[in-house]
């Protein structure tokens, strides 16, 4: 797997982390909403891993998929998601935040 692609992701997963906590921080609820939430995070990993080990039992230990491997794909799906989960989250919050203050 390519290191950059997971650094990625796992700043991006503590980043989604800290945008739904951060609406709490500031007043409104906290924030679970979005594509790539903790649980499906775990979930597309998880695919991810059980992928990479069955092609690498069961296609002669060949786990790449357009040039990139299972699990950089993995990192791409789940960086796309955080980046999705962060924008929802945003948005809500500042929606409840306008709420709140009409």
């Amino acid at each position: 797997m390519n290191p950059i692609l997971g650094y990625w992701a796992a700043i991006l997963a503590v980043l989604t982390a800290y945008v739904g906590i951060f609406g709490q921080a500031i007043g409104v609820q906290r924030e679970f909403s979005g594509w790539m939430s903790k649980p499906w995070r775990m979930v597309a990993l998880h695919i991810g891993a059980w992928t990479t080990l069955a092609c690498w039992w069961w296609n002669d230990q060949s786990i790449r998929l357009q040039g990139l491997t299972i699990l950089d794909w993995t990192c791409i799906v789940v960086i796309a998601g955080c980046v999705q989960t962060i924008a929802a989250r945003l948005k809500r919050i500042m929606a409840a935040l306008e709420r709140r203050t009409k």
